[in-house]
């Protein structure tokens, strides 16, 4: 199965000019966040019973006193039954569309399962887990708005498109750990769904922003200060956009202004909004391999690779690395987005993909 997956970071030492005001940016973002989960912490945050997330804890019932080799065995064991229950897509299962998942308002989700190793080696920290990853979405949304707070889903027409990734195993690990904190008695899933998992996955779509924002004003030419949307809540005292809107347009200069050797020297590029970095670019590991689930990961690679080209375009330098990668594997990536159940994703997709296709062509015709 061919497919675009990020290319494996190199020994080459890319030339770094990082934004002027990083740390400042950096404080902001870090006092924000810290305020978010402390106004969370403090109230009452509570899912509906019929969301996707409480009911896969509900069915796994994982017991506090179980040991955590067997909630990791257990988990694993249930995670294709409980994809093809709650419609998630799985190697053994085509999931379908939500609209009341994470991003709400609109958005039309699909969720896909994570199959990485847990090392249970290491120290957990469930506050900080990172179970529910967003992998690609069309949202600039830059917010402390807890997700249980936005607005009902709309069903037509919808917003925007996203896929997350779950870790069932790290979410199940996550609930044990939770359960078995003194100062959690007496509260349930929804409230661990709410405290931690959560309230991650917002801070990687906080992140995962910068790279919609750059595509939609390199390749789509979009305007960067419209873009950058923040929701008003009231225990945020600091506003992140002008500092947001600086950076943006600091790092499109930055890309146009010197040519890039590869698409991991865009990468470099994109530092951590915040001191403790959240999810860049998650590792599609195994799961690019299958191909009932490779069409997941790719997306946010071919947004990546539609941002080199189009700056090679208009610096008119050839983008080498990438040209025969897409001349051989965007064949098979269009017949294989043939099983996306879902008609509206797969044509999203498939129009992302002769997106990048056109520029690479238009990089083909460039000379030396």
């Amino acid at each position: 199965m061919l497919t675009l997956s990020l290319p494996k970071p190199g020994d080459f030492n890319y030339p770094s000019q990082r934004f002027g005001r990083l740390n400042d940016l950096r404080r902001h973002a870090d006092f924000n966040a810290k305020a978010f989960r402390d106004y969370v912490n403090m109230n009452a945050f509570n899912l509906e019973n019929q969301h996707l997330l409480v009911g896969l804890l509900q069915q796994l019932s994982i017991d506090p006193e179980w040991t955590l080799e067997y909630v990791v065995e257990y988990t694993r064991f249930r995670s294709n039954s409980l994809c093809t229950l709650f419609k998630i897509t799985s190697v053994h299962h085509v999931g379908a569309a939500t609209y009341e998942g994470f991003y709400r308002e609109g958005f039309r989700e699909h969720w896909v399962l994570l199959e990485k190793p847990f090392d249970m080696s290491k120290s957990f920290d469930a506050q900080y887990s990172q179970p529910i990853v967003p992998l690609y979405s069309t949202s600039t949304r830059h917010s402390y708005k807890h997700n249980v707070q936005r607005s009902a889903p709309v069903k037509t027409p919808p917003e925007g498109i996203a896929i997350i990734g779950l870790d069932l195993v790290e979410l199940a690990v996550g609930w044990w750990y939770y359960m078995q904190a003194p100062e959690n008695d007496g509260t349930g899933i929804s409230s661990y769904l709410c405290k931690a998992p959560l309230i991650n996955a917002q801070l990687i779509q906080n992140q995962l922003a910068i790279q919609n924002i750059l595509f939609n004003h390199i390749v789509c030419e979009e305007e960067i200060a419209p873009q950058v949307y923040s929701d008003n809540v009231t225990f945020i005292t600091s506003t992140e956009k002008p500092l947001l809107v600086e950076y943006c347009t600091f790092l499109a200069d930055r890309l146009r202004a010197h040519r890039m050797i590869d698409v991991n020297h865009i990468i470099h590029r994109f530092d951590s909004l915040y001191s403790r970095p959240y999810f860049n670019y998650y590792p599609s590991g195994r799961n690019a391999l299958f191909a009932q689930t490779c069409w997941a990961h790719e997306p946010q690679v071919l947004q990546l690779y539609a941002i080199y080209l189009k700056l090679a375009n208009d610096g008119n330098y050839r983008a080498g690395s990438i040209n025969s990668v897409i001349d051989r594997a965007w064949m098979g990536m269009s017949n294989n987005y043939g099983r996306v159940g879902d008609s509206y994703l797969k044509e999203r997709l498939r129009a992302l993909l002769t997106q990048v296709v056109g520029l690479n062509r238009e990089n083909l015709g460039i000379g030396g």
